[in-house]
């Protein structure tokens, strides 16, 4: 595979993508450094997939730290959603639930 192989610069730019927002959300995670960090997590699996398909190469057992990842902050995203639902609800009828 050449330098210019599409598939091989999407794989280096979604990892570019989780590392950059790993750093974030280490730092202090926010809505869209936990998006983005889970969307890359989806690509680079599917990468994988793709990979184990074509090789045959089983990738699960070596990238379980980084799926633990991502459901740990799906969590996270789940609860900035309802945090967000509470504050527009709270809005919407003029309520204060603190």
């Amino acid at each position: 595979m050449t330098e210019d192989n599409l598939i091989l610069q999407n794989w280096r730019q979604q990892k570019k993508t989780f590392i950059d927002n790993l750093l974030t959300c280490r730092k202090r995670p926010t809505k869209v450094s936990v998006h983005e960090l889970r969307v890359a997590v989806k690509k680079i699996r599917s990468y994988l997939r793709l990979k184990k398909e074509i090789a045959g190469e089983d990738w699960k057992e070596q990238v379980s730290t980084i799926l633990a990842l991502f459901k740990s902050f799906g969590r996270q995203s789940d609860f900035d959603m309802s945090v967000t639902l509470i504050r527009q609800y709270e809005r919407k009828e003029q309520l204060s639930l603190d």
